[in-house]
C-alpha cells in the first residue's frame, strides 16, 4: 500500500536520476546549450525547450505546438565535475506555479467552501485534472532523461527512468 508521501510524489511527478559522462562540465553544458531551445521560441527544432545556467539547467520536453500541457514535467539538471567527466543530477516535478494553484485551489474550496456537493465538485474536479494532465506527462521525465544522457555521450546510473 502507497503512504501519502508515495501518492503525492507521484500526483507531482516527483523524480531523480543520475547520468554520468566521460567529458567535462563546461562540455556538456556546451552540448546542453545546443539542444535546448528558449521557453519562449514556439517553432523551434532542438528537442526540449527551457534555459540553462553555468552549471544548470531547467528544462522540458518539447511538445507539438498543436498540444499544451499546464502539468507538463520539468526537469532541473545540475552539473558536477567528477574525476573522469562529469555528473548530471536530473530532478523533475510539476511545475510549481500549477501545483501552488492546485493546493490553493483544493485547499480554498474545501477550506473555504461549504462542504456542499458543489464545493465538493469543484476539488474533484481540480484532482481529477491534475491526475489526467500528470497521466499525459507521465514518460516525459524518462524521455528527457535519455536525450540527455544521449546527447552528453553519458549513462544514467542512479534513477527511475529505465
Amino acid at each position: 500500500m502507497a503512504s501519502g508521501l508515495d501518492l503525492l510524489r507521484s500526483l507531482f511527478g516527483l523524480r531523480t536520476a543520475v547520468i554520468r559522462t566521460p567529458i567535462s562540465a563546461a562540455d556538456v553544458m556546451a552540448k546542453l546549450r545546443a539542444i535546448t531551445d528558449p521557453d519562449i521560441m514556439l517553432f523551434g527544432a532542438r528537442p526540449i525547450r527551457g534555459m540553462t545556467g553555468p552549471n544548470w539547467a531547467r528544462v522540458r520536453k518539447r511538445l507539438p505546438y498543436t498540444f499544451h500541457n499546464s502539468f507538463q514535467t520539468v526537469v532541473q539538471i545540475t552539473v558536477f565535475q567528477a574525476n573522469n567527466g562529469a555528473e548530471l543530477r536530473c530532478t523533475s516535478w510539476m511545475s510549481p506555479f500549477v501545483a501552488a494553484f492546485a493546493i490553493f485551489w483544493i485547499y480554498g474550496v474545501t477550506r473555504f467552501g461549504a462542504l456542499d456537493p458543489f464545493s465538493l465538485g469543484m476539488a474533484a474536479f481540480m484532482l481529477a485534472l491534475t491526475t489526467v494532465g500528470r497521466f499525459f506527462a507521465r514518460s516525459e521525465h524518462r524521455d528527457v532523461v535519455r536525450i540527455v544522457a544521449t546527447n552528453v555521450e553519458g549513462k544514467e546510473i542512479i534513477g527511475d527512468a529505465q
